[in-house]
């Protein structure tokens, strides 16, 4: 299963308006996938950790360990989710 089926799983699941996916790499870092739906925009989230992507669809690479990027990326995620309509 590739991350897309993951994210696709997660954003099925009543109630829930965003998925986010963290990998760790190979040579270091983690990668992180975020997916929306309706009007929530993850893109914005995505920039402000210096990743890009489409409203519903986005991503970062960001350096650190697996702990403190889900820290800091799934408190924002979440700040975003409370915030947004």
């Amino acid at each position: 299963m590739d991350t897309s089926e993951v994210t696709t799983l997660v954003l099925a699941v009543e109630g829930v308006r965003v998925a986010v996916l963290f990998r760790e790499l190979a040579g270091g870092g983690v990668k992180v996938s975020l997916r929306s739906k309706g009007l929530l925009d993850v893109q914005a989230l995505a920039t402000e950790f210096g990743g890009g992507g489409h409203r519903n669809a986005s991503g970062i690479v960001l350096s650190g360990t697996l702990d403190d990027v889900v820290r800091r990326v799934a408190d924002r995620a979440a700040a975003l989710a409370r915030s947004s309509p």
